[in-house]
């Protein structure tokens, strides 16, 4: 990405790319920039829903980006996905729109469920 972070660790490029669950955390800067090393550097990693949109927001970037290396022709429908979840944010109160990204705490679902090729 062209916003002057490090990249994204290749090996989470390859989870994304191979259409594996990634957790929305995971895509954060101070989650990929610490390195797994150690179970105390795991354990102090946030785990769960990302639940401010502008931080899903900025996570979903990520994902795209990484996403649109391999399924160029998907971005659009990416794009609308975002703008979907954006929506839903403005348009209803409290948390329906983390409820509408799949990721509420709940079961995990593969990430080919919402955005398989």
């Amino acid at each position: 990405m062209g916003d002057g972070l490090a990249p994204l660790p290749q090996k989470l490029i390859k989870r994304i790319l191979q259409l594996e669950f990634v957790e929305m955390a995971d895509l954060l800067p101070e989650a990929w920039l610490l390195e797994e090393t150690t179970m105390e550097a795991q354990l102090r990693r946030q785990k769960g829903p990302v639940t401010d949109i502008a931080v899903w927001v900025q996570c979903y970037a990520t994902l795209v980006s990484t996403l649109s290396i391999q399924y160029p022709d998907k971005v659009p429908e990416f794009m609308a996905y975002l703008a979907t979840i954006v929506r839903c944010q403005r348009d209803y109160e409290g948390p329906a729109w983390v409820y509408m990204t799949g990721h509420s705490g709940g079961e995990s679902r593969p990430l080919r469920t919402c955005t398989g090729p």
